[in-house]
């Protein structure tokens, strides 16, 4: 039986390993390898910035994954916003 994949998000130590390593010329895989993740983890993480290997930068790379991971707003309903629809819908 396959196991399941499971998924956790780089952490700003992962992130600044990351950004040392590619400033010592290492590749994406002996990236992965001494963090224990997929080097398509590595590709994955800089390709999100839009960054070649040379400019990486732990502490902005972990400023964009923390506002992409709260992203999310509350889904507020139709009739809290839309008041005039309230009335209509309570008395129909």
């Amino acid at each position: 039986m396959k196991q399941p994949v499971t998924y956790t998000r780089l952490s700003a130590d992962e992130r600044e390993v990351i950004s040392r390593s590619l400033a010592q010329g290492l590749t994406y895989g002996e990236v992965g390898r001494s963090l224990g993740r997929e080097t398509s983890t590595i590709s994955r993480e800089l390709s999100h910035l839009r960054y070649n290997p040379s400019s990486y930068r732990a502490t902005f790379a972990e400023e964009i994954a923390k506002k992409r991971k709260n992203h999310r707003t509350k889904i507020r309903s139709k009739l809290s916003v839309r008041r005039p629809l309230a009335p209509k819908v309570i008395t129909s």
